[in-house]
């Protein structure tokens, strides 16, 4: 996990990765650091550029593209692509990764996350299924799926080695190496005399050594010689040779060998026609290098004209492709390559990003079949670049990152679903102060008092004017203005704004929004003859209000006589609760209403047990001295008393009660193992609390954390940064699937798995878990 004071604050939740954005011999796809040659010298230049930007223009047009660390942007080293993650080697030289990586990090990561165990790296690659490292001291550390021994441990596991394990699995028949490259389940490093070694998968041919047998362990390369730099892709390997020729071997299916065939070899063979060559980068199944004259010759498929000699052929797979290297056509002065699927780009002379091959891919708003070469737009100064399958990414000047294409797994490193055609700053944090979910969005009240929402909008629950949709960028809440609370509903929200009167969006099949109709609303509408009020809480489709002279209001659904007003009637306009006067506070839940009196007691109303419910209210027995309650949409309460204990009732299904079992109760129940509490918090089938050690704790439905092995957590268990680190929570927020946290710093954290229909605000971070998170005893 990350420590604190390396925190990432910007939300990606992204998700792609091909190699870096240093050396191509890393394993395919990406550009070298600074230099044209692709050396297997380490790299110890720390790319820090040519100087610092004194142009505010720049530095304000990047602000939200930078990556953030604990105080400042952090500085980024090296950036590298994968299909479906990315990583970073950063300035203190830790690597930190995002994405969809099951077989590496063991589930999905949204902020980038430090590999911990790796220690401090000088050069990384990366392959679809596992990974490699070259250390500060020459060794080789891999990770990830080790199904055919490409990891290199002398054994064959399907049990991946992930980070999330702990497990980092040094190479140790190769004492120390120059660099390594990552295929698809096959590794090859230069030594420290330049040799080639292999191991991994050998189906093709891809470790080079004459057979077609695969290997737990390195075996060497033959007719190869020594090399200046390696590149592999999925099937097969690639090497600049010490007379700066090409040799390539293993799968040839697209001719990326470039000897004139498209027969798979397992032993090296030359790339015809091509001499001089200064750097190599292998994609999928296309190679491009450049020459000591500083242009650019590719081989292999050209289905979507990535090869960029302006003639592709639609009839089979490898009918469009060229089994011999051809200049790329309007290219030269180009001093690094990066290579993805189906499209390349190049880095000139003057640091400009050109690309060509699928045209939504290239970064200059197109959208036809295919591109000759172009100019990426709105990139002034690019340093390094890497691809992958279907996205870019590129370092400019002073060391922030832009990406663009395709997006769908969050590979970009931004806050969207949606794709981009033109490079996309990333997104900054959104400050705010509290948080309110629905089932199917989220709204939030930013430190300027105002309402932003984000998710489903065919109720008007965005409250943005229209029934459109908004599943990453938060809209502002129109007709609304600053307020002071707002609480959720089923498929809508209300807020009490800065002269205390209630207005709410949505949904209003029960009468919910209580203006007197049924009509959804799309924009905030008063609440009929409420007046001003002191508190507000929603169930799932009533709410209910404490007015300024302390009696209780409620309006919207009522079958379970959850309006206490005697009838079961829904009303579309404020009711008032009967035999209640001189109320503290409330907490409405699903089809229940709850409040503490003047005396610090419970009384409740509605569906407020399994197997109790009443039209009016009735003290909770068992209950003293409260002064905080948290009631959930699933059917359950909790209360906080003087004492700081805590004494739940309700649903306890999934263990959100906290008495160690998971049996409902009519009646609270003492939270276990819990020490003195000062605020609570309970959502659907969990809650969560704050103790005066300010640590956060939580139990209940555990199923969208992805960190345990059951779906229910019976006992209150703590939320940690890591194992050796514990940070302050300052207060804490739940939604349906998701929890966050404000530290003391400002900072938010959270942990779970967003709604298919909203992401997290940006610029919170995900690197928190349960202590002890991978333990059977939670039930």
């Amino acid at each position: 996990m990350l420590k604190k004071k390396r925190i990432l604050y910007f939300f990606v939740l992204v998700i792609a990765l091909s190699t870096p954005f240093n050396n191509c011999s890393s394993g395919g796809r990406n550009s070298a650091p600074d230099a044209n040659v692709i050396s297997s010298e380490p790299n110890t230049d720390n790319g820090k550029g040519d100087g610092e930007n004194t142009n505010p223009e720049i530095d304000q047009r990047d602000e939200q593209m930078r990556i953030y660390g604990k105080a400042s942007p952090l500085e980024v080293q090296n950036v590298y692509a994968k299909e479906k993650y990315s990583c970073i080697i950063d300035f203190n030289n830790l690597v930190r990764c995002w994405g969809t990586i099951d077989y590496l990090l063991g589930f999905r990561k949204i902020l980038a996350t430090e590999i911990e165990n790796l220690g401090q790296v000088k050069f990384l690659s990366l392959g679809i299924r596992h990974a490699c490292a070259i250390t500060l001291d020459d060794k080789i550390k891999c990770w990830g799926s080790n199904e055919s021994g490409q990891l290199g441990n002398n054994e064959i596991s399907s049990q991946n080695t992930t980070v999330k394990n702990g497990q980092i699995s040094e190479v140790v028949a190769i004492d120390k190496a120059k660099s390594v490259a990552v295929g698809k389940d096959h590794t090859c490093a230069i030594t420290m005399d330049d040799k080639v070694k292999c191991w991994g998968n050998n189906l093709y041919g891809q470790l080079g050594d004459g057979s077609n047998t695969s290997s737990v362990s390195p075996v060497d390369v033959v007719q190869l010689g020594a090399v200046k730099a390696i590149s592999l892709e999925a099937y097969y390997s690639c090497a600049i040779t010490m007379d700066d020729k090409v040799k390539c071997w293993g799968n040839n299916y697209s001719g990326q060998l470039g000897n004139g065939t498209r027969q798979n070899t397992n032993v090296p063979g030359f790339v015809a026609n091509l001499e001089s060559v200064t750097s190599m980068v292998a994609g999928e199944q296309h190679v491009c290098v450049i020459n000591s004259e500083n242009l650019v010759k590719c081989w292999g498929q050209n289905g979507n004209g990535q090869l960029g000699r302006n003639d592709i052929i639609y009839t089979e797979r490898y009918s469009s492709s060229s089994f011999y290297p051809v200049e790329v056509k309007n290219l030269n002065s180009v001093k690094k390559l990066a290579l993805g699927r189906s499209h390349t780009c190049a880095i000139t002379v003057d640091n400009k990003v050109k690309c060509w091959g699928r045209s939504d891919l290239i970064g200059n708003n197109s959208i036809s079949a295919i591109s000759l070469v172009a100019e990426v737009l709105d990139l002034d100064f690019a340093k390094s670049i890497a691809l992958g399958s279907d996205h870019s990414c590129a370092i400019n000047q002073d060391n922030r990152i832009r990406c663009w294409g395709n997006n769908n797994f969050f590979q970009q490193g931004h806050n969207s679903v949606t794709n981009s055609l033109l490079p996309t700053k990333l997104s900054v944090i959104n400050n705010f102060k509290t948080i309110a979910s629905g089932e199917d969005s989220l709204c939030y009240i930013t430190n300027e008092s105002l309402v932003k929402c984000l998710g489903r909008g065919y109720a008007g629950q965005l409250g943005d004017g229209n029934r459109s949709d908004s599943l990453v960028s938060p809209v502002d809440v129109k007709d609304l203005g600053p307020v002071k609370a707002i609480t959720a509903g089923s498929y809508f929200y209300c807020a009490i704004n800065k002269d205390d009167l209630v207005k709410c969006w949505g949904s209003n099949s029960g009468g919910e929004l209580g203006d007197k109709t049924k009509n959804d609303a799309k924009v905030p509408v008063d609440v009929f003859a409420l007046g001003r009020v002191k508190a507000i809480s929603a169930g799932y489709n009533h709410v209910c209000a404490i007015t300024e002279n302390n009696h209780v209001k409620c309006w919207g659904a009522n079958s379970d006589g959850q309006l206490g007003n005697r009838t079961n009637l829904n009303t579309s306009e404020p009711v008032d609760v009967e035999d209640l006067q001189d109320v503290k506070a409330i907490a409405v839940g699903a089809s229940h209403s709850c409040v503490i009196d003047s005396l610090d007691k419970v009384k409740c109303w509605g569906a407020y047990g399994i197997s109790v419910k009443s039209d009016v209210p009735v003290e909770i027995a068992g209950l003293q001295n409260v002064k905080v309650l948290s009631a959930s949409h699933s059917h359950h309460t909790c209360a906080l008393d003087n004492l700081g204990k805590v004494k739940c009732w309700g649903s306890n299904s999934y263990g959100q009660l906290g008495d160690g079992s998971m049996k409902s109760s009519d009646q609270p129940v003492n939270t276990s193992g819990l020490d003195p509490v000062k605020s609570i918090f309970v959502k659907s089938s969990r809650t969560c609390v704050v103790t005066n050690r300010n640590k956060t704790k939580c139990w209940g439905n555990s199923f969208y954390d992805g960190l345990t092995k059951t779906n229910s957590i019976v006992r209150p268990r703590e939320i940690i940064l890591n194992e050796d680190e514990i940070f302050n929570s300052k207060d804490i927020f739940v939604t349906n699937k998701m929890i966050f946290i404000l530290d003391f710093n400002g900072q938010v954290y959270y942990m779970g798995k967003p709604h298919n229909s909203y992401r997290a605000p940006a610029g919170v971070v995900t690197n928190i878990q349960f202590r002890g998170a991978d333990l059977n005893s939670y039930y």
